[in-house]
């Protein structure tokens, strides 16, 4: 079922992308991507940048404590195994 959604969802991406244009009375003006008449305004600029930081110092995190559990775990088999 995750499959069906994912396809139907990427289909509806152009869909939703140009909604903006289709019913402009109900949609606000675009700010991004092609078609876009102004840009970001600051402290939505400053807002999508904190969140790429801190969405990406946490990646690191989570990516850091993998690779060190991982390593473990194979430290810990070779342990287990007799070897060293």
């Amino acid at each position: 079922w995750s499959a069906v959604v994912g396809i139907v969802g990427a289909a509806a991406v152009p869909f939703v992308y140009m909604a903006a244009d289709w019913w402009g009375g109900l949609h606000p003006e675009r700010v991004t991507g092609p078609g876009a008449e102004g840009s970001l305004e600051r402290e939505m600029l400053l807002t999508l940048l904190f969140s790429m930081g801190a969405f990406l110092i946490l990646y690191v995190e989570l990516m850091t404590q993998r690779i060190a559990q991982r390593t473990d775990s194979d430290t810990l088999d070779t342990l287990r195994q007799g070897g060293r």
